[in-house]
């Protein structure tokens, strides 16, 4: 499974922070990469506005969720757009940091559909 992360309106030391986060992350440390792919048609970013992050085990779902909901406590005003895939499965979601609560919450339902889409005979319940 890969996890991408979108910057779309962050600043560079948020950006920072949360990769100095997840690269001391269990599960997650040395998995995470730049991806040199343009923003989408009409969205402000640069080339390493995204990275990429190869999750190995279901356990790394939970860690990097926990990471990014520590994180999105922590910032002003960012937003990211999170993107679980999965070979033709993607699920996607967009994270306000402006309301860490609701952040909080989507970021919790969705560990349970990355977790599903990582294994998919799995019945663990996040």
């Amino acid at each position: 499974m890969e996890v991408q992360l979108q910057f779309l309106d962050c600043d560079e030391e948020g950006r920072q922070a949360l990769i100095d986060d997840l690269s001391i992350t269990k599960g997650v440390r040395g998995r995470i990469r730049p991806v040199r792919q343009l923003p989408p048609t009409g969205v402000m970013g640069s080339w390493a506005d995204t990275i990429s992050i190869a999750i190995g085990s279901g356990g790394a779902i939970t860690a990097l969720v926990t990471t990014l909901s520590a994180w999105v406590q922590r910032q002003r005003k960012s937003t990211i757009v999170v993107e679980f895939i999965s070979g033709e499965q993607a699920h996607r979601i967009k994270i306000d940091t402006a309301d860490p609560e609701s952040a909080e919450r989507l970021l919790l339902t969705a560990a349970p559909i990355a977790q599903a889409m990582h294994d998919p005979t799995s019945t663990h319940k996040e």
